[in-house]
């Protein structure tokens, strides 16, 4: 059930795709945590969006700070870790949306879509899976 739930999100992410990309590689990680594992802390809306938003931001920043080698994936992926822990967003799938980040070296605009708008559609539907299948509450807090 729960993987036949995360084909229907990922599918969903790629259904809005006229609107620009809105799947990157993480949110697969992100969505089977979300579906399968909805009560840890690290699959909750707060971890899920500001994880991968703070590591999109660390990613976009590294790449267009510290130029197109090995260094800004690195960097960006250290300084989101950091960052999640210091800020209660720990998402261990961020890690490596600042790695696309900082490897693909996209435009500020990258923070916004596909990564925020792209987690929004992950958490939503994760929400509506839970309480209209299982009668569970997902999630536990939305901060």
């Amino acid at each position: 059930m729960a993987a036949a739930a995360a084909v229907l999100v990922l599918l969903g992410l790629v259904q809005l795709e006229g609107y620009g990309t809105l799947l990157i590689a993480p949110f697969a990680a992100s969505a089977m945590l979300a579906i399968a594992a909805p009560d840890l802390p690290f699959s909750q809306p707060r971890a899920i969006v500001g994880g991968n938003v703070i590591a999109a931001f660390c990613g976009v920043l590294a790449a267009m700070f510290l130029g197109g080698n090995i260094l800004p994936p690195v960097a960006a992926a250290s300084a989101a870790i950091g960052l999640m822990f210091a800020t209660r967003t720990a998402h261990a799938p961020a890690a490596a949306t600042a790695i696309v980040a900082a490897s693909a070296e996209p435009s500020w605009w990258f923070i916004a879509f596909p990564v925020l708008a792209g987690t929004i559609v992950v958490v939503l539907f994760a929400a509506i899976y839970h309480r209209a299948l299982f009668r569970h509450a997902y999630p536990k807090t939305w901060v």
